[in-house]
């Protein structure tokens, strides 16, 4: 296990390789809510963007909750007002992989992490809150988009396969998964939010875990 981190952290781009030299302190502009995604979280995103620039020099990335372990977020240029949508539109993510770093890091997990002074994104996740594309991801932004630079396969979290082996018949376990899957694929409601198995076994398998409530 510490040989695959060593080699996952050996892999992985760093902030200061998307360094930024200058950071934005003049006076922030009102978001523009130009379009319908700007109007749904306007709330959000005007509450995110007033407190100043976090991420590439002068821009204000802005997050809020989808559901159990989903995020959604927005970019704001706060010298222009300009609103951004992130590299997806949805991220269901789990603290029992892991991601990125020297060890686990269950307990201080952020599955979206940026820097004032970098134009590096790092995503930690499953977009679209699909099963079969739970990654760690790499974005460089350009001031209008995210390109993706890099994409990693995350690690099972040791914790989370020792509490599958101890208690196989839980109802995130893969023997009720693989069952049940293509049940909940057809009888569970348009908006209902599905989360990546993070069971190893489940990983392996590609199945999809149970809903969660």
């Amino acid at each position: 296990m510490l040989l695959a981190v060593a080699v996952l952290q050996a892999q992985s781009l760093s902030f200061e390789q998307y360094r930024v030299d200058e950071v934005f302190k003049g006076k922030l502009v009102e978001p523009r809510l130009t379009t319908t995604f700007a109007r749904n979280f306007a709330t959000a995103i005007r509450a995110g963007a007033s407190r100043g620039p976090n991420f590439a020099g002068r821009f204000a990335i802005v997050q809020w909750g989808c559901g159990s372990e989903c995020v959604q977020m927005a970019v704001v240029d706060e010298k222009s007002g300009a609103v951004y949508r992130g590299p997806y539109a949805t991220l269901a993510f789990s603290p029992s992989l892991i991601w990125h770093g020297s060890g686990p890091e269950a307990d201080r997990f952020e599955p979206v992490s940026f820097r004032l002074d970098s134009r590096l994104l790092i995503v930690r996740g499953c977009p679209e809150e699909n099963e079969r594309n739970c990654a760690l991801f790499f974005y460089e932004w350009d001031g209008k988009k995210f390109t993706l630079r890099k994409r990693l396969q995350p690690l099972p979290h040791p914790r989370s396969d020792s509490t599958s082996s101890q208690n196989p018949t839980t109802p995130n376990s893969c023997n009720t998964a693989d069952a049940s899957a293509s049940a909940r694929r057809r009888t569970h409601a348009p908006n209902a939010r599905r989360t990546c198995c993070t069971l190893p076994r489940c990983a392996a398998s590609r199945s999809c875990c149970p809903l969660r409530s």
